[in-house]
This record gives C-alpha cells, sequence and structure tokens, in this order.
C-alpha cells in the first residue's frame, strides 16, 4: 500500500491533468494539512498566480443547505449561493478547494458535490466557479472502522484514488512540521526512537488510538506543564487521554530519563568531564536538546564532537545534522556543516 507521501507526489501529477485527487487513509496521520500545505503550494509555483486560496469543507459536518439556501424571491422558491464558495473573475487567483473528511459525509450532498467538480457550478443556480478551481477528497478507509461509507460510484469514476498507509517517509515528513509548530523535543525523540507508537491499527478498549496528531495533543499537554510536573505520575495520566495507556506508560518513562542527561552547556562547551553516553535512549533525548540549543559554529563542532568523537556515535551525528537542518535550515551555509559534508560524502541530508 502506498505511504501518505506517496499518495501526495502523485496527487500533483493528477492536478496537472486536471484530474481530481482522493485520498484515503488513517485517521489523524495528517492528511488534511499535508494536502492543504504541499498542493497548494505545488498550484502556487505551477500556475505562476499571486495566490493559493485554499478552502477546507468539513464535510462530516455538511448540509446540503449549507451550500444553497432556497428562499422565496416574488412568491417562487429561488436557490441562492451561500458565501461557503468562492466567488472571484479574476485570473491572478487559484482555489484549491478540499473535501475533508468526505467518508464521514451526508450523501445528500453527493449531488452537489457532482455538479461542482462535474459541471463547475451548482445546479439550479447561475453559480460558476472561478477560473483556477482545483479539487482534492480525504477521507478514512473503511478497514478503519470510524463509521466511514463507501465513496459513490459516480464519484469514483470522476476522480483517482489513492489509499495509504503512515509509513517512514511520512515519519520524516511529520519531523519537518514538528520542528516548525514547536512540538516539544522530548515527543520528538522518543518517536525517533520508537517508531512503531507513531501509529496502532487497533484502538484500545476504550477507543483511544495513537496517531500523530493525538501525540501534538500530548505535546502541547507536556508542554503546559511545570519540570516538577513532568517528572511526575501526571505525564503517564495526562498523555493515557490521548493516546492510551500502553503508550503513556511509555513516553512517561522515557521522560524519566532527563534525569540522567549529561549538562547540554558543558557539551557545547566541550568541557573534558563530560563522559560518553551509549544508552540510544538518552542520545536521543540528547540530540533533540543540542538541536534546540545549537546558534553558533562553535554549537555546532561541539556537537558534533561529542557525537562522534566523545560517543563513537556516528549515526546519531548524522541525525543530529538532519534534525537541525530541518529546524533552523539557515545554518546549512556555515562552515562546521559544510566542512562535516565534505569529508562525509556519503551523507545524505
Amino acid at each position: 500500500m502506498l505511504t501518505l507521501n506517496t499518495a501526495i507526489e502523485a496527487s500533483k501529477r493528477l492536478l496537472v491533468s486536471q484530474f481530481i485527487p482522493v485520498i484515503l487513509g488513517e485517521i489523524g496521520i495528517g492528511k488534511t494539512s499535508r494536502v492543504l500545505k504541499e498542493l497548494g503550494d505545488y498550484l502556487l509555483a505551477l500556475l505562476g498566480v499571486k495566490e493559493v486560496e485554499r478552502i477546507v469543507f468539513p464535510c462530516n459536518y455538511l448540509s446540503r443547505e449549507d451550500f444553497v439556501i432556497n428562499a422565496l424571491n416574488k412568491g417562487k422558491l429561488t436557490s441562492f449561493i451561500t458565501d461557503l464558495l468562492p466567488r472571484y473573475s479574476g485570473k491572478d487567483k487559484a482555489f484549491l478547494i478540499v473535501f475533508d473528511d468526505y467518508t464521514k459525509s451526508s450523501k445528500e450532498i453527493d449531488a452537489i458535490i457532482t455538479s461542482l467538480i462535474e459541471f463547475g457550478g451548482v445546479t439550479g443556480t447561475d453559480y460558476k466557479l472561478p477560473f483556477h478551481t482545483y479539487f482534492a477528497f480525504t477521507g478514512n478507509r473503511l478497514s478503519d472502522r470510524s463509521n466511514d461509507r463507501k465513496l459513490p460510484q459516480h464519484l469514483i469514476n470522476r476522480t483517482g484514488l489513492f489509499e495509504c498507509l503512515f509509513g517512514d517517509e511520512d515519519r520524516k515528513a511529520w519531523k519537518t512540521w514538528a520542528f516548525q509548530n514547536n512540538i516539544h523535543e522530548f515527543v520528538i525523540a522518543f518517536l525517533n526512537h520508537f517508531t512503531d507508537q507513531f501509529t496502532c491499527e487497533e484502538a484500545d478498549h476504550n477507543g483511544v488510538k495513537r496517531t500523530p496528531r493525538q501525540w501534538e495533543k500530548v505535546s502541547k499537554v507536556f508542554s503546559s506543564l511545570s519540570d516538577e510536573e513532568k517528572r511526575s505520575p501526571l505525564v503517564s495520566t495526562l498523555a493515557s487521554a490521548f493516546v492510551g495507556e500502553g503508550s503513556a506508560r511509555a513516553f512517561a518513562g522515557f521522560v524519566k530519563l532527563v534525569n540522567q542527561l549529561p549538562d547540554i552547556s558543558k557539551i557545547l562547551a566541550k568541557d573534558p568531564s563530560i563522559k560518553a553516553v551509549s544508552e540510544i535512549q538518552i542520545l536521543h533525548l540528547i540530540t533533540q536538546s543540542l538541536v534546540n540549543r545549537c546558534e553558533t559554529e562553535e554549537d555546532i563542532e561541539a556537537s558534533i564532537h561529542f557525537f562522534s568523537d566523545t560517543c563513537g556515535a556516528r549515526e546519531f551525528t548524522n541525525t543530529f545534522i538532519r534534525d537541525l537542518l530541518t529546524k533552523k535550515p539557515e545554518l546549512v551555509k556555515t562552515v562546521a556543516i559544510t566542512r562535516f559534508r565534505t569529508e562525509n560524502k556519503d551523507f545524505v541530508i
């Protein structure tokens, strides 16, 4: 089965050919946010317009009346289009309309959505979509058992459907997103180490299922705790509300390893008293702590020295450099990074 990353790339090719992508995948893996960001950015570059307005229709909440209001006009029943649909007459702006969670929608909106994508307007009205309007659909798989319906055949025949899973490529994409959205460094470090904790096939007995979206919630709550609370049983209790008891216990146990971290300031100062670290979980925590702290040539050099020379952990040197450049791409031109890449020709960002 495809990864979400592959489905996104394939969707771009459909847009070029004026076809409509449908991406079905697990709950909470970032389908909607990635479609909006990546397909919108792609259209912006492809069309050369000044702006791409990105519109999300939360289809699980919409009814036909949300699109069209029926009203009396001089005693006659007339349809009026609501402000939900875009109105624009120029050619320097494009629209990306995402029908989100369509597999959870009511069947009563099928006809009006079909009218929009097939005829570029709403049957029974004089409404026409603006020039440069593109569509995408997202939804969940029937196998996710989240009360979703199968897409009607007439919509399937007018779209290109991709069913996907959250894979290794998606974990890398999530990390980029996580750095940009201030996901807590401990959550990033935990998921770097326990990659199988991103998602799970089955929800727990209460229906709680871990997903990237749920880990974002863990990050927000964890970030709000005091230093003392972050070392208390409260971490496991709060995390279990979002990712289930087993994952919550694993995360809380991981967080407690912070007490074993060496002094990050001493690492950056190349203090000779800093001892080598061999435990992988702690190295993951150190990596993210250094990524957050590094700002200068000297910081980068000291971090590389710690991983490569003090710990002899080449793979963590690579992880550190990749994550640092993901979070702070402006550092790519520093002498320290240039030297590292020159000395390590096999290194790929």
